[in-house]
């Protein structure tokens, strides 16, 4: 049986994000400097929002209709 689930810092997924996110973060250090504006940062946002979606759909975890709608929209 699996662990109890308290919060979403707990959900594996979101413990991957938090992985992924460094990994982006560590990767985009390297990147040419005059490209580091247009390139780095839609990137950091961009990992920086799974996580923020997923936080904002745990809070609606008890609303289903709104806990999809969620989840839809970061389907994009």
């Amino acid at each position: 049986m699996g662990k109890f689930v308290e919060n979403f810092f707990d959900l594996e997924v979101y413990q991957m994000q938090q992985t992924a996110s460094k990994a982006v973060f560590l990767c985009s250090k390297a990147f040419p400097e005059d490209e580091r504006k247009t390139l780095t940062e839609p990137l950091r946002r961009s990992i920086r929002m799974i996580g923020a979606r997923l936080a904002a759909a745990w809070s609606y975890r008890r609303s289903t209709n709104k806990f999809t709608q969620l989840l839809s929209e970061a389907d994009g």
